[in-house]
């Protein structure tokens, strides 16, 4: 019954929301607040408290299924369940949903938006449709929650992102859709080698072809990988990432960065790591070049920008390049590596869209040629980014640097020196846009453009206390990987 209330309450929040009168339309940001603290508690009630539990079916640790449809297909019977799991390998990513929800939601409560009832209404669809997604293992709901998070993305960007929102939104939800599309054919593809159910859960129990071509399965394997490639997204599918985000509001860029992106590489490691073994053992070598091409040309079209949410947005595409470098390299190490990458980066990504949005409202422009010498005038501000870009390079302590560790010992069990050092020096390439911007933004005398309004305060007390919240939660990942490790040790035991 949790599992649906995980579902339920954001829906009936969106229902209170819209019932608000129009005075008291700012209240919806509390409604949004009280549900994530609801669906946290939820959450943590359903975590295993026994190690037995968690090791003995790492896929149920709580089951819902209900049936939805029935349809007769000649020989075959088509059956559809709203089947909803939590295991060990969404229930990470729930909690980040969670946590960087209930962030989002406050920066957005000290805000004066117009339309604050659909603004909140639409954060709260955008809950439902994340929540739906990460819960379903029945393809076809999966789908459906998949496709209707395009929705509140659209809206959220197109009505209150900055002067160029509406080219950004369609461009986004042009390049998702197709995304969308590519994995829906994917599914129905593989659907058919397992008489017709949709199932995760008997997809991965198989893991073979019933009674169909092995030719359905390869193509089903390259649809879904770039379907969800397009979401994630890896090169050359991630020239919406870049424009969304600078277009985007800072809540909106942190649920983006922080948690949307992330549902693409669920989806990798679901759909495409733990179903296809075989396929990745035959093209895991080009998978992981792909991962590492990925890295180097984000990294070095992250030099050169100009304006720093796009900075962050290409070195989101170089990091998350490490998802696709271990499920190329299809081993246990890879794999947890991966996806502690996405864990990591959720935070980093997090603070670093909150600092760029403190220095946008107070100093008017993202454009790093507009400053220098910050450390002067704003130290907190200074700080916390220096610790946000550090994070972002990797460096120990980071949760990126366990993840990319982990990357390059699976990639050297998989395939020795041969793309061993070229991970290492992708590794070595993605720290230097951020020591870049330490550069350009700290370092030198205090200047800023004199066109701008003149940045004569330093962040406020309440962008402190989330910078230190994220901090927090970044260096615990840094200190304690094996909370989350041991987890996906039994998920990618492969």
């Amino acid at each position: 019954m949790l599992l649906y209330a995980l579902l339920i309450l954001p829906f009936l929040a969106l229902m209170l929301i819209f019932c608000l009168p129009k005075a008291r339309e700012q209240a919806a940001s509390w409604v949004n607040l009280g549900v994530c603290a609801a669906q946290l508690l939820c959450l943590l009630v359903l975590w295993p408290d026994s190690q037995a539990v968690i090791e003995a079916n790492w896929w149920t640790w709580a089951s819902t299924k209900t049936p939805w449809l029935a349809l007769e297909m000649g020989s075959s019977k088509l059956e559809l369940n709203i089947h909803l799991v939590l295991d060990a390998l969404n229930a990470p990513l729930l909690l980040l949903n969670f946590v960087l929800l209930g962030i989002a939601t406050w920066i957005s409560k000290a805000q004066s938006l117009s339309k604050a009832r659909l603004y909140h209404a639409l954060i709260g669809l955008l809950n439902i449709t994340v929540v739906g997604s990460l819960l379903s293992f029945n393809f076809l709901l999966f789908y459906v929650f998949f496709e209707l998070m395009l929705v509140p993305l659209y809206f959220l960007i197109g009505i209150w992102g900055m002067k160029n929102r509406v080219y950004a939104a369609v461009k986004l939800f042009a390049y998702t859709l197709l995304g969308s599309l590519l994995l829906l054919g994917g599914g129905i593809l593989l659907a058919q080698t397992q008489s017709f159910s949709f199932d995760w859960l008997d997809w991965y129990q198989s893991k073979l072809p019933l009674g169909t071509a092995d030719e359905y399965r390869h193509y089903a394997f390259w649809l879904i990988l770039i379907g969800f490639g397009i979401k994630l997204p890896f090169v050359p599918f991630h020239t919406w990432l870049p424009d969304a985000h600078v277009q985007a509001s800072t809540p909106v860029s942190v649920l983006l960065a922080g948690i949307v992106l992330k549902i693409g590489g669920y989806g990798l490691l679901r759909f495409c790591a733990l179903l296809f073994p075989e396929e990745i053992a035959s093209h895991g070598f080009w998978l992981a070049l792909w991962g590492i091409f990925s890295v180097f040309y984000a990294s070095m079209a992250a030099l050169g920008q100009h304006n720093f949410k796009s900075l962050v947005a290409y070195s989101s595409v170089g990091h998350l390049g490490f998802v696709l470098l271990g499920i190329g390299s299809n081993n246990v190490l890879s794999l947890s590596g991966a996806s502690y990458q996405m864990l990591g980066h959720g935070l980093v990504s997090a603070l670093l869209f909150i600092l760029a949005g403190s220095l946008q409202k107070r100093g008017g422009s993202l454009e790093i040629k507009d400053y220098s010498g910050l450390w002067i005038k704003t130290p907190w501000w200074a700080a916390f980014m220096a610790m946000g870009l550090f994070a972002a390079m990797s460096l120990p302590l980071s949760p990126g640097f366990i993840a990319e560790i982990l990357v390059l010992l699976g990639s050297f069990k998989a395939f020795g020196w041969t793309l061993g050092l070229g991970v290492c020096a992708a590794m070595l390439f993605s720290a230097s846009y951020g020591l870049w911007a330490v550069k350009r933004l700290f370092f030198g005398p205090y200047w800023q453009n004199p066109d701008l309004p003149p940045l004569n305060r330093d962040m406020p007390l309440s962008e402190k206390v989330l910078c230190v919240l994220l901090l927090a939660g970044i260096l615990s990942l840094g200190l304690f990987p094996f909370i989350f490790l041991d987890l996906w040790a039994k998920v990618f035991g492969i």
